[in-house]
């Protein structure tokens, strides 16, 4: 080591004096030094020579690098400002090389190149070795020393090693949602909100601030669109891929047009649209853009070029939908579906809601509309049938998918009846909720009620005189992971 130590020394004054851009080579030189006397100040300090030797001394260590004996195990050479160790290594590497410090007595501590583990590691006693810094790892190391430090790529997760197992400092959230709640604005926007989410395939962060959620579109599709210039619900294409382009549910759009759902598609080039529509033959279209009238729209948070922004589709990935990339125009980088869904009016109108709580995991979406939404003798909310008068107590399939997304299937209801005693169940259940008094006007409050997976509840009245209402208040997003 204290030939090390000399060789470095003499290295160093020649680089940092007259070799700050040259590759370096050593040349011995005879000096007649006298230990504890600097001839040549201007060449070894003093200090130097007195501790370690006359030139003969130094001479013997730079003849004995110079003959070879040295050349493969050690060299260094100078380029710029880099110092290159083990400048002389070709091939596959095979060698550790360490830079020691020798303590007398006490153990030596070293920096070293592990070239068999394929990081830098230290010492301070001298045999315990440890990376310099935390690993980055895709598996977690077989063999690691006590108090070793590592962060795993595949479980984003901060370990270390106790000496007996591996022990978790910190693991980055896995599936996390972290966005703000959506807030209505207006019948046609959301306000901006915020996003933090993990991407689908847990893999990519979506963060951003201050986004205006958009409804999806992108550039013209193939071919052409008319219904001949006059009103219709039937579309029909030329140079069309309607199969391919879209599916039930999704929305078309022209310019001069307007937005309409798709209720039925029949071929590459014929399509029915849910409001009849007036377009003239040879018409540029588009996947998407709206908001399209009576239809969901669920939310997702999307990266794109490293950029965040919230996307109103029709496609329900989490019910098994594709992400409809292309007709965006672009690609994204990666999304993640958001605990939510929209619904417009036959207008086309965003209607009013308010995230009641549980955001972002099970969210209760209320909604929150003015009287010209309401049917029938409904208190707060769209109304969603009205049972014929009955004095069977068979019960009667009823769907709440008008105003209860795919994304659920738990829902609030409000009721009200006119002499009729009510039972509810989950449609194919025998799970039964009775509710009333027999020729007694009565209304009430049933939260949380389970629908099927298509929306669907079973309804039962007995001496029913005049209607059975039923109001959809809110539902909750348990569809969404």
């Amino acid at each position: 080591m204290r030939k090390l130590f000399v060789l470095f020394f003499v290295l160093f004054s020649v680089l940092f004096s007259s070799f700050a851009n040259a590759s370096l080579s050593v040349t011995a030189k005879s000096r007649n030094f006298v230990n504890g006397t600097a001839n040549d100040a201007t060449a070894v300090d003093a200090s130097f020579v007195d501790t370690y030797g006359n030139d003969q001394t130094i001479s013997s260590y730079i003849n004995t690098m110079q003959s070879g004996s040295l050349a493969t195990d050690f060299t260094i050479t100078m380029s710029g400002l880099d110092f290159n160790f083990h400048a002389s290594a070709s091939g596959t590497p095979s060698s550790n090389v360490l830079l020691n410090v020798l303590r007398g007595i006490s153990p030596t501590t070293s920096i070293r190149w592990n070239e068999t583990n394929g990081y830098w590691d230290f010492t301070n006693n001298g045999t315990n070795f440890y990376p310099i810094v935390p690993l980055v790892v895709s598996t977690d190391p077989s063999a690691p020393t006590e108090g070793t430090i590592w962060y795993n790529t595949s479980t984003h997760s901060l370990k270390y090693y106790n000496g007996t197992v591996n022990q978790s400092v910190f693991s980055y959230p896995t599936n996390y949602h972290g966005s703000s709640a959506p807030v209505w604005s207006s019948s046609s926007s959301l306000a901006p909100m915020s996003v933090a989410e993990r991407d689908s395939t847990d893999t990519y962060n979506i963060n951003g601030t201050s986004l205006t959620p958009v409804f999806e579109g992108g550039s013209p599709l193939p071919g052409t669109i008319g219904t001949g210039g006059s009103s219709s619900t039937t579309i029909i294409g030329s140079g069309t891929s309607f199969e391919t382009d879209f599916q039930v549910g999704d929305v078309i759009h022209t310019v001069y047009n307007g937005t309409q759902r798709i209720t039925a598609i029949a071929s590459n080039t014929s399509l029915t649209v849910a409001n009849a529509m007036t377009i003239a033959n040879g018409t540029t279209y588009y996947y998407g853009f709206g908001p399209a009238p009576s239809t969901w729209y669920n939310m997702y948070a999307m990266l794109s070029s490293g950029s965040a922004s919230v996307i109103l589709s029709t496609r329900n990935v989490a019910g098994g939908d594709s992400f409809p990339a292309t007709s965006l125009g672009f690609t994204p980088t990666a999304y993640r579906q958001l605990p939510f869904a929209l619904l417009t009016d036959s207008n086309g109108n965003i209607i009013p809601f308010t995230v009641a709580n549980g955001w972002p995991y099970r969210p209760k979406i209320m909604w929150n509309v003015p009287a010209s939404y309401l049917t029938g003798s409904g208190p707060q909310g769209p109304g969603i049938t009205t049972v014929a008068t009955t004095t069977s107590t068979s019960f009667v399939t009823t769907s709440a998918s008008a105003y209860v997304p795919p994304i659920s299937t738990v829902c609030d209801l409000h009721y009200t009846s006119v002499g009729s005693y009510l039972e509810f169940r989950t449609t194919g259940t025998s799970n039964i909720i009775g509710a009333g008094f027999s020729n007694t006007s009565f209304t009430g409050y049933l939260p949380d009620f389970t629908l099927n997976s298509t929306q669907q509840f079973d309804l039962a009245g007995n001496n029913n005189s005049s209607g059975v209402y039923i109001d959809v208040m809110g539902f909750v997003v348990t569809e969404v992971p």
